[in-house]
């Protein structure tokens, strides 16, 4: 197996991904379908992308790239290809208005249970940079939805793990995150948490919330009811805290935040009841 720089060392495998906004995809062996599309394996939410925009390709041979009739084409390297292009690591690739890059990662670091791919370019790379939650987030939403729709929980988790986390740090540095950004990291932490059976999703959104003192919103509150039963080890006191929280600020919330405020009363009561 080849390394970034072209070199091989014996006992190491590598795959390939592409780094989309500081977002790291690994590509699996096959077809990965960019586009605009939800049923793209790679969604981009870019009116300037086309439907199925391009399809990358990773065999024995090496990885390579197809423009599928878009639109506005496929750039590599700023030069706009006509035919199936060869693609080498570290290689910029553009799809509409998304600039993402061909990276190459240490196997062996992906299945030790690190909390990210593990970038092995040579100098000068930046694959290992990460983006805002709220930019994170719009790329990898819908690519985890249709993960999870596909059965790929495993990979799902692995592509959602780091934005939340990053988010949950922003959170506590005291930086300003939209309620629309929280809420959207909600619902897709407790479709992966249902979908795992790993209770840090819902602890971590739990957190998020309590810092900016905001209830979740309705629909994710009662799914929870139907995730806290399947669901091991969530952390109640971090639930008890979280609601006792807002509880105390009542008097500063409107309608619909003290009807989602009664519905996690009565979550944080069926936890302490399904003990």
């Amino acid at each position: 197996m080849c390394d970034a720089d072209g070199s091989t060392r014996p006992g190491r495998r590598s795959i390939y991904a592409i780094s989309l906004r500081g977002v790291l995809i690994p590509l699996e062996a096959g077809e990965t379908v960019i586009g605009r599309s939800p049923s793209s394996d790679v969604v981009l939410p870019s009116n300037t992308a086309s439907r199925q925009h391009a399809r990358i390709v990773v065999n024995g041979d090496g990885v390579s790239i197809e423009d599928l009739n878009s639109r506005n084409g496929v750039f590599v390297n700023e030069v706009r290809i006509t035919r199936v292009q060869r693609l080498a690591v570290r290689d910029r690739i553009r799809i509409g208005d998304a600039m993402m890059k061909l990276v190459l990662f240490d196997e062996q670091k992906r299945t030790q249970g690190g909390e990210v791919l593990s970038p092995i370019a040579g100098p000068g790379s930046d694959e290992s940079t990460s983006e805002p939650p709220p930019r994170a987030l719009a790329v990898v939403g819908p690519i985890v939805e249709k993960l999870l729709a596909l059965g790929k929980k495993e990979e799902a988790d692995r592509l959602l793990r780091l934005p939340l986390q990053r988010l949950l740090l922003d959170s506590a540095r005291g930086q300003t995150v939209s309620t629309e950004v929280t809420n959207r990291a909600a619902e897709l932490a407790v479709k992966v948490a249902a979908a795992t059976g790993r209770p840090q999703y819902i602890d971590l959104i739990l957190r998020v919330h309590a810092t900016h003192a905001r209830p979740l919103p309705i629909a994710v509150i009662d799914e929870l009811y139907g995730v806290l039963r399947a669901v091991r080890d969530v952390d109640r006191h971090v639930l008890e805290e979280y609601v006792d929280g807002l509880a105390a600020g009542a008097a500063d919330l409107g309608p619909t935040e003290r009807f989602a405020l009664s519905r996690l009363v009565g979550l944080k009561q069926f936890a302490g009841a399904s003990r």
